[in-house]
């Protein structure tokens, strides 16, 4: 069970150093890692690991199905906040495989998400940066509301983390840099 976790883990370290081979491989030691688990949590947290980086390594049928398995994973254990997070990565999987129809419908879904700021300062960055993605590439004027949603989780991080140098070092991953110029558009 911990073993998948601290492998899902691995593999978004490996992602943000640029390591996409690294994240394949630890995303499949992790779905190893979960089939002994032998409990539905741990599963789905290995398929989103590997359809996620499954989708940085350009296997997007891959990644797609993994993804779909994921989501629907974290729907039969009530988990449905990270069924959305899951949805908003697969849509813009899907728009990179072309199916413009089936991104929108899904970005569309989640949406709600973000006018309510349900996901936390680790998932909401990636969250947001893949629906705002979505969103501006096949609605535009929604893409405003997510970059409020950017700059409302932006903001909220840089007041709730009480030390200056992990508040710092988190707003400077790219992935918060990224939050901060999608709040600037909204400005």
């Amino acid at each position: 069970y911990f073993v998948t976790f601290s492998l899902a883990a691995l593999v978004q370290v490996d992602l943000a150093e640029g390591l996409v081979d690294a994240a394949v491989a630890h995303a499949a030691e992790a779905e190893t890692a979960a089939a002994l688990a032998e409990a539905p949590h741990p599963e789905v947290i290995a398929l989103q690991s590997s359809g996620i980086a499954l989708h940085r390594s350009g296997d997007l049928p891959a990644a797609a199905a993994k993804l779909r398995r994921a989501a629907e994973g974290y729907r039969s254990i009530g988990r449905m906040d990270e069924a959305y997070w899951v949805e908003a990565e697969l849509a813009e999987v899907l728009l990179d495989t072309g199916e413009a129809d089936e991104a929108l419908r899904l970005a569309r879904g989640v949406f709600p998400l973000v006018e309510r700021d349900v996901y936390s300062e680790v998932e909401g960055a990636p969250f947001l940066i893949s629906l705002h993605r979505v969103i501006e590439a096949l609605d535009p004027e929604a893409a405003t509301e997510v970059a409020r949603g950017a700059g409302r989780l932006h903001r909220r991080c840089a007041e709730q983390v009480a030390d200056e140098e992990v508040r710092a070092a988190l707003l400077a991953t790219p992935a918060y840099r990224r939050l901060a110029e999608l709040a600037a558009r909204a400005a």
